[in-house]
């Protein structure tokens, strides 16, 4: 599996989750770049990448995915990968103090709220999908799903999604949020996100978890 040709970054956000981490992101065409970064201008990006998602996405009173996460999960990190002709050309990394969830219930950390990326073109290759912590929400007890609207929460990832942070890059290019495919080495444009009330299990998350006590029944 490949990436395409072209300058194409890669940013990718998380923080600690519980005895684990998490970690979601976003694929991005680039158009004007003038030349490779330096290991400074890398930096500087996931520094300004981490900075609109903790005020965009992270922290907003209404919308913010902060509220819908327990002190068990935090934003602390961000970093940024650019791919020139389909190899990796360049990378940096940027973090903050890790800023807690606000929330009180607790969810299992591997549940997740599982948003999917919709573009104009049809079949599997050109939809995507994100995982969002969602180890405060809160639930409806009767259908055991999110009572959250999260209309507002798409609106805050959507903002991020076209945010132009990509003007720390050398030529001050212009970016494209995308669904990359690997297997038909194709991007296709984000035009829409979409989730539902039903909690995900982000499954590579579950699988890292070492259990705290094991208990053992005996039977005579």
């Amino acid at each position: 599996m490949a990436i395409p040709s072209g300058d194409i970054l890669r940013i990718v956000v998380g923080g600690p989750i519980g005895g684990d981490t998490w970690s979601t992101g976003q694929w991005r065409v680039l158009t004007g770049m003038t030349g490779l970064p330096t290991p400074t201008q890398m930096n500087a990006a996931a520094t300004a990448w981490l900075a609109t998602f903790k005020s965009l996405v992270w922290d907003p009173a209404t919308g913010g995915w902060r509220g819908q996460n327990n002190a068990g999960t935090a934003l602390s990190t961000c970093r940024v990968y650019l791919y020139q002709g389909g190899l990796l050309a360049a990378q940096g990394a940027a973090a903050i103090t890790p800023d807690t969830g606000l929330a009180t219930p607790v969810l299992p950390a591997y549940v997740a709220g599982c948003v999917t990326l919709q573009t104009n073109t049809p079949g599997r290759s050109g939809r995507g999908r994100i995982y969002m912590p969602i180890t405060g929400c809160t639930m409806v007890a009767a259908t055991m799903q999110i009572q959250s609207d999260f209309t507002p929460h798409l609106a805050a990832l959507a903002s991020w999604l076209n945010s132009g942070v990509d003007t720390t890059m050398p030529g001050s290019p212009t970016g494209v949020p995308v669904v990359l495919s690997r297997t038909k080495t194709q991007t296709h444009q984000i035009t829409a996100l979409r989730m539902d009330t039903i909690p995900d299990t982000q499954h590579g998350r579950e699988n890292k978890f070492v259990a705290s006590a094991v208990r053992t029944g005996v039977v005579t």
